[in-house]
């Protein structure tokens, strides 16, 4: 082995850096989401039966209780207003940031207006159905322009610049095999950030994948490497005195043989056969670092957008679509700035029972206007004259809503929303059939 890349990373991607704990998106994503009418009536009847009472040690009632949102400013999320203002009879106070994050300076003004709160809130994505009954996440349908755009457009845009690299990557970092060694070409922008003009850098860790250093032999040079010219090999692997031939603007290293098992089937056979391939979606979370040169970061030296910090695993996750995953880790960051805010002593009087989750906008067009969905990620239970937080986990919520008797909208439900929430065909959402 050899010194790597490591020593060139800034400070909020160094993998010795401990990254705090995201809920698996199995765990969240495994079960159907929730009408968002049904979760806030089964919701508020949870609160206000006896176990809920014992539970957050107050009366949560209808009318009692004042009704917040932290949610994206996007149209498509309005269903989520007219629902809670159906079911206690109070417009929402607004607790969110464009994106879903949440506003921790809201909570001050919140209490002056309400000591116990109910709060829904959480990221959004869109979600188009495509032929063969498939939803294609991160877009929504709008209707007054007749096309689909980005939904969230403030996540999709923050991750655009590094979906892009990604995929750059996986395309341009080249395995052959070589004289019996599997070998990497590797583009020099991905060894050394300053080989490229783009503030994004992708760094390969070498360390990670096994490499080692291939230098280029006289004989190289010339293109040609004579199978009887090759060094002795030591433990059964060539030397690396006698590499592939090399180019310009890339820089070559040998790999474990048991490296070729990641790629796909079709690239392990062409490979086989002598092809130079792309190392595609091989390039795992733990093999290279990903970061913005340009990110405005806080007085920690980490990005001001959390969710920075989990960019690679967003876009090698397997299983869901991207989108959908930045959802999830967007809403969990969130969750833990909501949580961390709720403990302060200031707020020790008060009380709030929160449910933060992701919201699904699709437009039906059985509706006519935009259908909300929520996918449950944690519920947290702030009693008044403390500072400890019960909290829940999605499966432990389902359980919960699941015994409970919604309650009964004291507004018009159907009448506010144009459509009748019961009666209204959902689609069965496959979260986890896979796809990027």
């Amino acid at each position: 082995m050899f010194s790597d890349t490591r020593n060139k990373l800034p400070c909020q991607t160094q993998p010795r850096n401990i990254l705090p704990a995201i809920l698996p998106l199995s765990s969240v994503l495994e079960a159907p989401p929730f009408e968002v009418s049904d979760f806030v009536r089964r919701a508020l009847g949870l609160l206000a039966s006896r176990k809920g009472r014992k539970l957050a040690g107050a009366d949560f009632t209808q009318t009692g209780t004042l009704p917040c949102k932290w949610t994206c400013a996007d149209e498509s999320l309005f269903t989520i207003d007219l629902v809670l203002y159906a079911c206690t009879g109070r417009f929402p106070f607004d607790k969110g940031q464009l994106g879903g994050r949440f506003n921790p300076g809201t909570l001050g003004a919140g209490f002056h207006h309400g000591p116990l709160h109910i709060d829904l809130g959480g990221a959004h994505v869109g979600a188009v159905e495509e032929s063969g009954g498939t939803f294609r996440f991160g877009h929504v349908l709008r209707p007054i322009a007749g096309t689909t755009s980005t939904d969230c457009g403030w996540l999709m845009q923050l991750l655009a610049p590094f979906k892009r690299v990604y995929d750059q990557a996986c395309e341009n970092i080249l395995i052959t095999k070589t004289l019996g060694s599997l070998v990497a070409s590797i583009p020099n922008e991905y060894v050394h950030p300053g080989w490229t003009g783009d503030t994004v850098k992708l760094l390969v860790d070498l360390e990670a994948i096994g490499a080692e250093t291939s230098p280029v032999s006289s004989r190289a040079r010339t293109g040609f490497v004579h199978p009887d010219h090759r060094e002795p090999s030591r433990d059964g692997r060539p030397s690396s005195q006698c590499p592939p031939p090399s180019c310009a603007g890339r820089s070559t290293f040998l790999l474990p043989e048991g490296f070729a098992s990641r790629l796909s089937r079709d690239r392990r056979g062409r490979l086989e056969m002598g092809d130079t391939v792309p190392m595609g979606r091989a390039l795992r979370a733990q093999d290279f670092h990903l970061y913005d040169a340009g990110t405005v970061v806080d007085e920690q030296g980490l990005p001001r957008d959390r969710v920075l910090l989990y960019v690679k695993d967003i876009l090698t996750a397997t299983g869901t679509q991207y989108p959908l995953g930045a959802a999830v880790v967007s809403s969990c960051i969130e969750y833990n700035i909501l949580t961390d805010s709720l403990r302060h002593e200031s707020c020790r009087k008060y009380g709030a029972a929160s449910f933060t989750g992701v919201f699904i906008d699709w437009y039906s067009e059985e509706a006519g206007n935009y259908v909300n969905l929520f996918v449950p990620i944690g519920f947290s239970v702030k009693r008044p004259g403390s500072c400890q937080i019960l909290e829940f986990n999605p499966e432990e919520i389902r359980a919960m809503l699941h015994d409970c008797k919604p309650i009964q909208p004291l507004k018009d439900l159907n009448a506010l929303l144009g459509y009748d929430p019961d009666r209204l065909e959902i689609p069965a959402f496959r979260f986890l059939s896979g796809g990027a």
